[in-house]
């Protein structure tokens, strides 16, 4: 951990379809005036560097299921990340865009629909282990109610 040689992948469901199948977002993460997390302009020298790749896994009609990869490790990245390229995390009331807001209309999962699934690094003799999570249930009944 300490040579931060870690993988860490996550599952996200986002509002709306991707276009791209992959991609990656590149931008520092720094604090509005108001205090809240934002993707800062590349143009702007401030925030920190970060970097969030991803895949779509599955499109469904106004959603889409990502594999996410951090590259690094702010505090909220991924959900900064992806609400700053139009497509926040379900379930994410701090990071979503107001059009969403208005159309979700009482469909409330009461959580984000994101969640750790693969953590990998070097053990103590330099072995790389990595660990799978199944999918949280609530996460797979949101999955089953959308399709």
């Amino acid at each position: 951990f300490q040579e931060r040689e870690v993988k860490k992948e996550y599952l996200a469901l986002v509002h709306k379809q991707m276009k791209q199948d992959e991609g990656e977002v590149k931008t520092p993460i720094g604090r509005s005036q108001s205090g809240k997390l934002v993707a800062q302009s590349e143009k702007i020298n401030e925030g920190r560097s970060a970097m969030t790749k991803y895949e779509v896994l599955k499109k469904y009609i106004n959603y889409t299921l990502l594999q996410v990869e951090i590259l690094t490790g702010r505090t909220h990245q991924i959900r900064v990340h992806l609400s700053s390229i139009g497509h926040p995390i379900v379930g994410d009331k701090l990071y979503e865009t107001h059009d969403i807001r208005v159309k979700k209309k009482g469909v409330d999962l009461g959580r984000l629909w994101l969640y750790s699934a693969k953590l990998g690094f070097k053990d103590l003799h330099g072995e790389w282990v990595e660990y799978q999570v199944s999918m949280p249930e609530e996460l797979k009944i949101f999955l089953d109610k959308i399709k």
